[in-house]
């Protein structure tokens, strides 16, 4: 008995799929190699994903998605927010220390306008995942008697007891930390004193040229191991389940991601190359042909209502814990 299907073209066909990865890959190449481009790609991405998120709505409330289907789509809307789990993990071995903390020193910051507006997109996907995984996942109808599997370093069952629930804790902890997060934003609430303690400590200190550079590159890498963890997923999750009519370029909705896309990579390495940026240094670290080379102000991170994108587009609250 084969247990293939026809899956959804128009919602995660090759061509979606691959326009997704090269914005991921193209944002994080740009903040080293095109910091101009960074803003608009996120803005783009942010579009994209909200389009995309937009649509599985309405495909689910019509019933014309499998939950395999949906698993797959979330994994390109929602991917990115799993970024938060190394940075968060960070944190906890560094002690939420603040001068370790690479989500501060992004190379690029977060507009206020677009970083209200990502974190209006993370709690809807939160939310819309905490029903997915707490109600949709038992309750929307599964078309072949065969056990979809979806990825968790390895190949899972959707409906593994473990893996419902490991997935429902991870949705849990990211609203309470979004609610957390606006709580701090609004200043509703302060931070703990021992935290407080830290930031007046780290505003003491100045941030060396070598630390913020390995900050930045860490931070970078936890956005190349999650972009490429997720591309596997993806990809493998397709290819487990047996789906097909999703694996070719032949359409114009396939066609149009792709060269979009690929268009926005190509752009960033024509800007590299052929019209390099003047100093690339940080602002906010001391400049050597000043007379005076200590800078106005030694700590500056990104502001409490700043969020990281991570793989271009998806935000990540900086400030909590």
């Amino acid at each position: 008995m084969s247990c293939g299907f026809d899956g959804n073209s128009d919602m995660y066909g090759l061509g979606i799929r691959v326009g997704f990865y090269l914005q991921w890959y193209g944002t994080i190449a740009a903040t080293w190699v095109a910091k101009s481009e960074v803003k608009g790609m996120r803005l783009s991405n942010s579009f994209f994903i909200s389009a995309t998120f937009l649509a599985l709505i309405i495909q689910t409330s019509m019933n014309a998605l499998r939950p395999v289907e949906i698993y797959i789509i979330l994994l390109l809307t929602y991917g990115a927010y799993y970024s938060l789990v190394p940075l968060y993990l960070w944190r906890l071995v560094t002690g939420c220390n603040p001068f370790w903390d690479p989500s501060r020193w992004s190379r690029v910051k977060a507009g206020r306008v677009y970083s209200i507006l990502n974190f209006g997109l993370l709690v809807a996907e939160t939310s819309f995942q905490l029903w997915f995984w707490c109600t949709g996942i038992h309750t929307i109808p599964v078309t072949t008697p065969c056990r979809q599997h979806g990825f968790f370093f390895g190949m899972v069952s959707l409906t593994n007891p473990l893996f419902i629930a490991a997935n429902i804790a991870f949705n849990v902890v990211l609203l309470i930390c979004c609610f957390v997060h606006m709580c701090l934003g609004v200043k509703a609430v302060r931070p703990p004193r021992w935290h407080r303690k830290q930031l007046r400590r780290a505003e003491k200190r100045q941030l060396s040229k070598e630390r913020l550079l390995g900050l930045q590159l860490l931070q970078t890498v936890f956005n190349l191991i999650v972009a490429s963890l997720v591309v596997v997923a993806t990809e493998l999750t397709v290819r487990w389940n047996d789906i097909n009519e999703v694996n070719d370029v032949s359409t114009a909705g396939q066609i149009i991601p792709v060269v979009i896309s690929a268009g926005l990579f190509a752009h960033l390495f024509y800007i590299y190359s052929f019209k390099r940026e003047g100093d690339a240094s940080d602002p906010r670290l001391p400049d050597p042909r000043s007379p005076n080379p200590r800078p106005s102000n030694p700590w500056r991170p990104d502001p409490i209502d700043s969020f990281p994108p991570i793989m271009g587009a998806a935000p990540a609250p900086t400030h909590l814990l």
